[in-house]
This record gives structure tokens, sequence and C-alpha cells, in this order.
């Protein structure tokens, strides 16, 4: 088995981070919010120590789409049980939604990074890539809430397929976007930044 290069690594990581990024910006799109998706974008080739996001807090990784959550686990599906109005009800799913595709946009763009297109060999690679293990239990626990609100026993699977097509569907914006990363001096593109980059291609 051939080893991979600390510089595939790093490329990697960069796809993994645009992956997120452009998936925020394609939901905030589509849930009509006109403020930024995410504060800043990093990868971080000699991740030695922790890394202080924009609200000072301390995280291991290599690393990181900075931004806050689309629909908190717990929270949004007391949101959903408390809203009077059917619309709100169907805005919270629409929010659950887009934070599972969000989460596992990372892990499918690793795997369209290696050249893994075919569904079910893109699913199995999206789940076994390195790093992916915080994204699929955040994905996980925002279905388990999905299925309480919707009564349905949808599977993660579903929401795969979905992550897959927007990450190829997108894939332009997420390459450049990880070109742009690897091109950076500090490894880091403030949301400003990276919108520039990727909006001519959505």
């Amino acid at each position: 088995m051939r080893a991979v290069s600390e510089l595939e690594m790093w490329r990697s990581t960069a796809h993994h981070e645009a992956g997120h990024a452009v998936a925020y910006i394609r939901a905030f799109r589509a849930l009509g919010q006109d403020w930024p998706a995410f504060e800043r974008v990093v990868i971080r080739p000699n991740a030695s120590g922790l890394h202080l996001n924009g609200r000072g807090v301390e995280i291991d990784c290599v690393g990181v789409c900075e931004a806050t959550d689309i629909c908190i686990p717990v929270v949004g599906l007391a949101i959903f049980n408390g809203a009077q109005r059917p619309e709100l009800q169907s805005m919270m799913l629409r929010r659950m939604e887009w934070e599972i595709m969000v989460k596992l946009a990372g892990p499918f763009a690793t795997a369209a990074h290696a050249g893994i297109r075919a569904k079910q060999e893109m699913r199995w690679a999206a789940l076994l890539s390195g790093g992916t293990d915080d994204d699929y239990k955040r994905a996980e626990s925002v279905l388990a809430d999905y299925k309480k609100a919707t009564r349905r026993a949808y599977g993660l699977r579903r929401f795969e397929d979905r992550t897959r097509d927007l990450v190829l569907g997108a894939w332009p914006a997420i390459e450049a976007l990880a070109v742009a990363l690897l091109n950076s001096k500090s490894g880091a593109l403030e949301y400003d930044e990276a919108v520039s980059v990727v909006l001519p291609l959505l």
C-alpha cells in the first residue's frame, strides 16, 4: 500500500474544508440568509498545538471551516416541536437537512478529490476517510432529530446521496477554493476572500 505524502494529506484537508465552506454558502442561499455563511476557512499543514478560532476557543484540528451551526442537535428539535406555525416547522426541517449535508460535504469532497465518484464507493470513501468522525457524529445527531420531527425512518444514505450530488455539482467551486487555500501564505481565507473565489463558479 502506497504511503500518503504530507503534501497529499494537505491537499486532501484543503478539499475537505472547501467542501464544508461551499456547502455552507449553498445552504445559506437556499435558506434565504444573506449574512456571511462562515467566518473563515483554515488549513494547518503544520498542525502542532491547538488552533485558536475566531471566537477565542482552542480546538485540535488540521483544518476547519469556522461557522455557526445551521441547526444545533436537540435545540432544533425543541424549536420544531414548539413551533405554532407550519411554515416555521418547515423551515426547521430544511435547516436540519442542510446541517446534515454541510457536515457530510467535507468527507464527500475528500472522496471526490481522491477521484472516487460512484455512489456506493463514494459513500464508503467518505465514511472511512481520515478526520471525518466528528462530521458523521454531528450529521447522525441531527438526523436523529429529523426522524423524530418527521416521524419517518430516514437513513443517512438519503442525505449521503444528496450530499454527493451537491459536492459533484459544485466541484469546480470546491476545487478552486481548495487551490486558493493551498496557495494562501497563512493557510486561511476570510469569508469575503473565499466567496470571491467560488461565486463565479456556483
